[in-house]
């Protein structure tokens, strides 16, 4: 079904806010400061976020920005619904896309992530689910994909609904970020999130090396 998505909640430990379970009201609008210094983390997790990015077909700003909401790129944040890791997976869900590795290895929560988002694309696309392919994919990020095509669910919880805008927020300052450290921010050439990029295409749990769909 999927409904439990990765189920991204921001850690109230993580401190960016805690825009999670325990705060469903909107998030406030991110100063320009809102994440920190941020340039050594991208640098340590360049490759990771290069594969998820060439897999996804989204920038590694956003991927970054998602991350940011996600657990402030702490490692070690479990929120109150059981979500683990940098990348904030529920166990059902890291089952079939962590490759077997530890959800607290933020270089695999990256990976992770990358092959979730290109499932996620290409599930909401076979769907036909309408509007801004971007939120959508983060939205069932958050909520999972059967909420977000059926709009029913966690996709009318305030915490969903803010979710992307709260991710657009940081996106962004993690733009300039790449920019200034003359890093390509799609390494896959596109000047744009690929609609129609082939790894996304074909990505599936089991293409990925789940054990489960």
């Amino acid at each position: 079904g999927g409904g439990a998505g990765a189920n991204a909640c921001t850690p109230s430990s993580s401190g960016n806010g805690g825009n999670g379970h325990q705060n469903a009201s909107a998030p406030a609008a991110a100063p320009v400061t809102s994440i920190g210094d941020r340039g050594d983390t991208i640098k340590a997790h360049l490759p990771e976020l290069q594969e998820a990015s060439r897999i996804s077909g989204f920038p590694i700003s956003l991927l970054a920005a998602t991350i940011q909401q996600e657990s402030g790129w702490n490692p070690n944040a479990v929120s109150e619904a059981g979500a683990i890791g940098l990348s904030q997976f529920i166990p059902d869900t890291w089952a079939s896309f962590g490759n077997g590795e530890e959800p607290t290895d933020p270089r695999a929560a990256i990976k992770a992530m990358g092959r979730y988002m290109a499932y996620l694309k290409t599930t909401l696309r076979n769907a036909g689910v309408e509007g801004n392919e971007v939120n959508n994919v983060l939205r069932a990020y958050n909520a999972g994909p059967g909420a977000v095509i059926s709009q029913t669910g966690g996709y009318n919880d305030p915490e969903n609904i803010n979710y992307a805008p709260a991710i657009r927020n940081y996106w962004p300052q993690y733009q300039t970020l790449i920019k200034d450290l003359g890093i390509d921010d799609y390494p896959t050439g596109a000047e744009q999130p690929s609609l129609s990029n082939a790894a996304a295409n074909n990505a599936t749990p089991e293409s990925t090396g789940s054990a489960s769909a």
